[in-house]
């Protein structure tokens, strides 16, 4: 694999609630030990929603982020999405 899919290629995989690894981040926009707020290579919004949230390594040439803590929630705020966009162009 070269380096260019890490930042294409957009994965999450997720360990027993506790550990958490996602591929495919342009950005980390903002975290705390509640939330992790994360920028797709596809400009979409991912939001990680926990407790005790600590992010572990962010490695922004490669597109990847770890983090450690409880996961809750994990959602995609589509109001910056590329996807959304060409959609709105049908009146979706």
């Amino acid at each position: 694999m070269n380096l260019d899919s890490y930042k294409t290629d957009h994965n999450i995989s997720i360990l027993n609630r506790c550990k958490i690894l996602i591929t495919g981040i342009k950005s980390v926009d903002s975290f705390d030990e509640n939330i992790i707020c994360a920028t797709t290579a596809d400009d979409v919004s991912l939001i990680v929603e926990g407790s005790g949230l600590e992010v572990c390594d962010v490695n922004l040439v490669k597109g990847v982020i770890e983090a450690n803590g409880v996961f809750n929630g994990l959602y995609y705020n589509e109001s910056t999405s590329v996807k959304k966009s060409f959609w709105g162009l049908f009146g979706k």
